[in-house]
């Protein structure tokens, strides 16, 4: 028999991730104005939004520079609690987010997609679920993920 959860936490994790993105990628911040004439003659500006493409960060587009955060440690003495974490620049408080990685583990997209959230004001820290371990196929995206749900410390 096959663990009802098995293909959720892809989805769970793409969820987060799109939920996060969609923050930061309002119309009004990502909006261009164009001059209008109201009937008195008057020039008036209306929100024009800009193309998808343009309001997507470069993460997400593979196009993103490397990651400059940093390595959060969850406990002190317990080296496999990490997650990844990038302030905002400016004084805070910020308002914060956290970004759950997809189930081939913490890599280098999920903390561009937290450098974006911090460009965009957001703390952003990147929970690593799998203790520093990536799957580069489906066989170890599988086996990573069941060893997290089967033993949340490991």
């Amino acid at each position: 028999m096959t663990d009802p959860r098995e293909g959720l936490h892809g989805a769970f994790a793409t969820a987060i991730l799109v939920a996060s993105i969609a923050v930061g990628c309002s119309t009004e911040r990502n909006a261009t104005r164009s001059p209008e004439v109201d009937p008195t003659g008057e020039a008036t500006a209306t929100v024009q939004p800009r193309p998808a493409a343009d309001s997507l960060p470069d993460a997400i587009l593979g196009v993103a520079p490397p990651p400059r955060g940093e390595v959060a440690r969850y406990f002190a003495d317990d080296p496999g609690t990490t997650g990844y974490l990038v302030v905002p620049e400016g004084e805070g408080p910020f308002p914060a987010v956290i970004l759950i990685h997809e189930w081939d583990g913490l890599n280098d997209r999920i903390r561009q997609v937290a450098d974006a959230m911090a460009d965009e004001g957001y703390l952003a820290l990147a929970a690593d679920l799998y203790s520093g371990r990536t799957g580069a196929n489906r066989e170890e995206n599988r086996r990573w993920s069941k060893k997290s749900a089967a033993s949340p410390t490991t």
